[in-house]
């Protein structure tokens, strides 16, 4: 998935950069990648998709992007949406979430602690420092979790990114 994510990743900023909508390149390892970026009239949401030897993978992100989280997970009550990223491939699902809210990042952390726990995250990593946390781990059925939040003017800046295998 991280070869499919740095690929799109590379075809966004193509994008962005004026370029065509679509085409092909050839990565350092000569793997053929052919790619497509679609927009919305107002270029809030963008659609990209990434076809090479591992298969094919779509993005779908923006501040208009429909919110795509695995069963199991929502957005923290109250919270500002400010960016969605939801991620498909032949095998994975996940989403990228960055949000705001006026609650503590400890409170955010609890709300995506119980969430992940009933999904049977076990947790890797907890860093917790004066202005935010970090929290992280993975279930035997295949979610990858973590969740970060740092403190910073009043409000609470969060990430959310969840993996999951497609059985």
């Amino acid at each position: 998935m991280q070869r499919f994510v740095l690929a799109a990743s590379a075809a966004l900023l193509l994008n962005a950069c004026g370029s065509e909508t679509s085409g092909k390149f050839e990565t350092v390892d000569g793997d053929e990648i052919n790619y497509s970026v679609e927009t919305d009239g107002s270029n809030t949401t963008s659609v990209t998709s990434v076809t090479g030897r591992d298969g094919t993978m779509t993005m779908r992100s923006g501040t208009d992007a429909a919110l795509s989280l695995p069963a199991g997970f929502t957005l923290y009550p109250g919270a500002t949406l400010l960016s969605n990223t939801a991620i498909n491939t032949n095998d994975n699902k996940g989403a990228f979430v960055i949000m705001e809210s006026g609650d503590a990042p400890e409170k955010l952390l609890s709300f995506y602690r119980k969430q992940a726990l009933s999904a049977g995250v076990k947790f890797e990593m907890e860093l917790i420092t004066e202005d935010g946390l970090t929290i992280s781990g993975r279930s035997k059925g295949g979610t990858i979790f973590s969740f970060t939040a740092n403190a910073e003017g009043g409000e609470t800046n969060a990430q959310l990114t969840l993996s999951q295998s497609i059985e």
